[in-house]
């Protein structure tokens, strides 16, 4: 998790969540995740592209200071979940964060 030290609030959220089964796809894998991570309704859903690595991004909530903004992506049989809040003054820089985002090989 990153925070802003000075506020205390939250500006990420880089979770790893369950293995992907072998015996489903990635995206109904992702289509699970969505559901089972997050107990708020889900508002709207898009697939995007990030580090070239396709992913599902759910917005959640029903009023827009409650919306969160949730991007799920496998890479291998790793599950990563990615969150935010949209309606934060941190959210620029979150996005900026993003558009930095890499897998690596070790």
């Amino acid at each position: 998790m990153f925070h802003n030290p000075a506020t205390k609030e939250v500006l990420i959220m880089i979770e790893p969540v369950a293995d992907k089964p072998h015996a489903q796809t990635v995206e109904q894998w992702r289509n699970d995740v969505k559901v089972a991570t997050v107990l708020s309704p889900i508002a709207s859903e898009e697939w995007i592209s990030l580090s070239g690595t396709r992913a599902l991004k759910v917005i959640n909530g029903t009023q827009d200071s409650t919306k969160s903004e949730n991007i799920y992506l496998v890479h291998d049989s790793k599950t990563f979940a990615i969150r935010a809040y949209p309606n934060t003054s941190s959210y620029p820089v979150y996005q900026r964060m993003l558009s930095t985002f890499r897998f690596t090989n070790r």
